[in-house]
C-alpha cells in the first residue's frame, strides 16, 4: 500500500515494487491492447527471443569532447544497435530521440539491439555492458 512504499522511500530505498498494481496494470492493459502488451513481453524476455537491453554512460564510449549529438555515435550503422531513450544528466528521460539531440559525457544511453548487436557494440567500443541474454528453455514438465 501507499504507506508502506512511504516508509521504504523515507528509510533510505531507492525503489519499491508493488506486485499487485504491476499485476493490475498488466491485466488492463492485456484486455485493452492485446498486441503492445504481447510486444512489450516478448521484449522483456518472458518469450523466447534474442533482443536485450543494455545501458550505457556517453564517457564509457571513449568520447573525449564534454557533449556530441547522438549521430555521432552512429551506433546504428556500426553495430546495428538502436538508442531508444537518453537519460540525461539532470535525470529527464528523452524517448525515441532524435540524432540531433545533444548528449553529454554522464549522460546514460538506453539501447535495444539483439544480443549478438550488442556483442558487436561491446567490441567496437570496448564496452562491458553486462548483457542478460533470454531466460534458458526450461525442460517440459509435461513429458
Amino acid at each position: 500500500d501507499r504507506t508502506s512504499k512511504r516508509k521504504l522511500i523515507l528509510s533510505g530505498a531507492d525503489h519499491t515494487i508493488m506486485a499487485e498494481q504491476i499485476g493490475g496494470f498488466y491485466m488492463a492493459n492485456l484486455v485493452k491492447k492485446p498486441h503492445s502488451t504481447q510486444f512489450f513481453t516478448f521484449l522483456s524476455n518472458e518469450l523466447d527471443n534474442n533482443i536485450v537491453f543494455a545501458e550505457s554512460k556517453l564517457k564509457d564510449f571513449g568520447v573525449e569532447k564534454n557533449e556530441i549529438e547522438l549521430r555521432e555515435l552512429d551506433l546504428r550503422k556500426y553495430a546495428g544497435v538502436y538508442v531508444i531513450a537518453i537519460k540525461d544528466e539532470e535525470g529527464n528521460y528523452a524517448v525515441n530521440p532524435e540524432s540531433q539531440r545533444t548528449i553529454g559525457q554522464n549522460s546514460t544511453l538506453i539501447l535495444l539491439g539483439t544480443y549478438e548487436q550488442m556483442k558487436s557494440l561491446e567490441e567496437s567500443y570496448d564496452l562491458d555492458l553486462d548483457l542478460i541474454q533470454t531466460i534458458p528453455d526450461l525442460p517440459d514438465l509435461n513429458s
